[in-house]
């Protein structure tokens, strides 16, 4: 896993998509992505897939505490530290299999 650990739990961070060349196909537990550069398969959970959704919207990335919030917004039924646990999860697992990138806010 990519350590997030900037104090904030990774939601002070920027989070947005690398370019892939990639074939998706969903399943109601997951998603699987087949990457064609790398001839990659992987799965990639429900709350990780919602996440690359919000984010091939937003090209220019969104922070991680935006992200909680919308995963929120959806699910306000799951108090905020067990959402804000998950969303974190989700992105160091996404970091991990090259999906995303991360940098720190500027100040």
């Amino acid at each position: 896993m990519v350590p997030l650990d900037d104090g904030s739990g990774g939601l002070s961070r920027w989070f947005s998509l690398r370019p892939k060349r990639l074939i998706w196909k969903s399943y109601d537990d997951g998603c699987v992505f087949f990457d064609l550069d790398s001839a990659e398969t992987r799965l990639v959970s429900p709350l990780g897939h919602f996440l690359l959704e919000h984010l091939s919207r937003h090209l220019g990335g969104l922070l991680g505490a935006d992200l909680v919030l919308r995963v929120h917004e959806e699910e306000p039924e799951v108090p905020m530290p067990e959402c804000q646990a998950e969303v974190r999860e989700a992105l160091e697992a996404l970091l991990a299999a090259g999906l995303l990138t991360s940098e720190p806010c500027a100040s």
